[in-house]
């Protein structure tokens, strides 16, 4: 005699799950029989469960919009993944148990928009199915698809959607920042910045020095394993501007325990002067590097910090100096001059040691000559995005006595008069033209930018507003 299970009950539990990271919630869950325990296959808890019975049968989950689907999850009553599906453009692949017997579709009811990306890594649709020929039983299931992450300032909350931190809670006086991304969690301001939360950040940003060379890149021996990934401890906290954001590096085990970070530039350039910040933006250590052929010599206001570390700047790069200008200071002649270089690298001078950079800022010498501002043309000064459509940006920026390098370019938001939150663009040499794509607009995206080149020996040059308007 066949035993219909209308329900699956965890005897002695009530464990609940938590939200996964690129969760999509589905808007509505059927089945081909007994409809009334569906839903417990997506409430978020181990303890019960939904079953069709034996026979062909079917559970689906529709979303509300077409999502790039990566994978689905089948999960065990103990909180193991029991059957994974990895999905991509030519089909999802599974993995684990009952492969032989669950079969996952994927389809679209509603419109893909034409301006989609390539899906090399998963698959478009708003529909997810599993058939059976011998019923579908399961304790939990999730989709996951790939979301626009969260702004500096958000979290995600348990229903996979961004919230703001500030207002969240407040301890003693002390505000609320994150770094954005997939971080669930809002950290707590520490005391004694003298500046409330700006920006989703604690106490704001640091100024950009006169003649300060970005970097275009940062690397560590290793990030502290103790809750921290690239988001929260990764070596691009350490340049960019964020007083309250930190990179904590560590000792790499597969190597000789040592930690270090290597700050690597777009090209060859002289250094004047590089200076570690403390989280209030007060100076750690000064590293003043003169002309003559002579190292850079280190002074702190207090400790004896620069006995930890070691420097060295070093070329990694051509050394033909082809994408330097005659006559400048990356031309042939500073080959040999022991503080030009185009990779910046500190080791901790401990063995097994760990260190926490919370900004560093490189300043070079700069030319003789400042020579002419870049020129800035925007294709319009007004852009209309359309909400959960990708929408573009376009610009030129041209000098009339020199290139510019396109890594120097940076697209940043205006708020309060100020630059903030800057990324990279994209660059076309049949069209000379920069472009900063925003891949899913929303309201927050809604305001005025500004296009920012970034030039050694002088201040940032920054264009007039453009403004950006999502209906």
């Amino acid at each position: 005699m066949k035993i219909l299970i209308l329900a699956i009950l965890l005897a002695g539990a009530n464990a609940r799950r938590t939200r996964q990271l690129g969760e999509i919630i589905p808007t509505e869950v059927e089945q081909s029989a007994h409809n009334e325990n569906v839903h417990s296959a997506t409430d978020m808890s181990f303890s019960y469960g939904s079953a069709t019975g034996d026979g062909d049968q079917w559970f689906r989950m529709k979303l509300d919009e077409v999502y790039c689907i990566t994978k689905v999850i089948r999960w065990e009553y103990n909180g193991d993944p029991l059957t994974t599906w990895t999905c991509s453009e030519s089909g999802c692949t599974c993995a684990g148990f009952q492969c032989n017997i669950y079969r996952l579709s994927i389809s679209t009811r509603g419109t893909l928009p034409d301006d989609s990306p390539p899906a090399d890594d998963c698959m478009y649709g708003d529909t997810a199915q599993i058939d059976s020929h011998r019923g579908v039983t399961l304790r939990e299931i999730t989709i996951h698809g790939k979301r626009e992450p969260c702004l500096p300032g958000e979290y995600l909350d348990d229903e996979g959607v961004c919230q703001e931190c500030t207002g969240r809670m407040s301890v003693r006086g002390q505000y609320l920042w994150s770094t954005g991304g997939d971080v669930s969690f809002c950290n707590v301001c520490w005391l004694g910045y003298g500046e409330r939360m700006i920006d989703g950040h604690c106490g704001g940003a640091r100024e950009r020095l006169p003649g300060e060379i970005v970097p275009v890149a940062a690397e560590v021996s290793a990030i502290s394993p103790n809750n921290c990934d690239e988001a929260t401890c990764g070596p691009a906290l350490a340049i960019d501007l964020w007083k309250d954001t930190a990179s904590v590096v560590v000792w790499d085990t597969d190597g000789d325990y040592t930690s270090w970070i290597r700050l690597r530039l777009d090209r060859v350039h002289c250094i004047k002067e590089i200076i570690w910040f403390w989280n209030y933006g007060t100076v750690r250590m000064n590293y003043t590097c003169p002309e003559e052929d002579t190292q850079c010599t280190c002074s702190t206001p207090t400790g004896s910090y620069c006995d930890h570390f070691t420097l060295t700047i070093s070329t990694t790069g051509a050394e033909d100096t082809s994408l330097a200008a005659p006559g400048t200071e990356d031309s042939q002649d500073t080959l040999g001059d022991p503080n030009c270089g185009d990779t910046i690298q500190f080791n901790n001078n401990q063995q097994g040691g760990y260190f926490y950079l919370h900004e560093i800022a490189v300043v070079g010498r700069g030319g003789d000559e400042e020579g002419s501002n870049p020129v800035f043309e925007f294709e319009t000064t007004e852009v209309q995005c359309t909400r959960r459509r990708k929408c573009e940006v376009k610009f030129r920026v041209t000098k009339e006595d020199g290139k510019i390098g396109t890594k120097s370019v940076r697209f940043c938001k205006l708020v309060d008069g100020q630059p903030i939150n800057c990324s990279k663009v994209s660059y076309k040499k049949k069209t000379k033209m920069y472009t900063k794509k925003i891949k899913k607009a929303k309201d927050t995206h809604s305001g005025e930018y500004v296009a920012v080149v970034v030039q050694d020996g002088g201040q940032d040059v920054v264009s007039d507003p453009v403004t950006v308007v999502v209906n």
